[in-house]
């Protein structure tokens, strides 16, 4: 869903507004107007809202960052597009996907059982102190084809 702002996600509506949670802190925004996706986070500055974070670390140049994209096309530090191509021992270039930022098994577990016990995602993001987004993405992951209660 595009938001007047330009920015990507989804938003949980509530009795007190829409709540958007960022990728990069997990801090949560509610807003108090209908679209109201705030520009950056109050807390750390990030633009990005409610979608999956990737950490990157360029092969070339040991440079790490953090992306939304499960493959960003350039290194922000050499601006190689070979970032993420290590050699192997002979000599070959071998791609490799960015770490997704994950949580623990029993954690995921947990999340799970909360779910199944009737809480929503956002009430199981405030009760855990994860962000929104990997909540969801547990959840996701676990029920491919279920519609979800955020």
């Amino acid at each position: 869903m595009k938001h007047m702002s330009g920015h990507d996600g989804f938003a949980t509506t509530g009795t007190s507004g829409s709540v958007y949670t960022c990728a990069l802190c997990g801090h949560n925004w509610v807003s108090r107007k209908d679209n109201g996706v705030p520009k950056s986070c109050p807390k750390c500055r990030s633009t990005v809202w409610n979608k999956d974070y990737h950490v990157c670390e360029c092969v070339r140049c040991g440079y790490k960052w953090g992306s939304t994209h499960e493959r960003p096309s350039r290194c922000p530090g050499c601006h190689t597009t070979k970032w993420d191509v290590p050699e192997d021992s002979a000599g070959r270039k071998k791609h490799r996907r960015p770490a997704r930022v994950s949580v623990t098994p029993d954690k995921a577990e947990e999340i799970n059982c909360l779910y199944d016990a009737g809480e929503n995602i956002t009430a199981i993001a405030r009760h855990t102190g994860l962000s929104f987004c990997k909540v969801f993405s547990v959840i996701s992951d676990s029920r491919p084809k279920e519609q979800l209660n955020i």
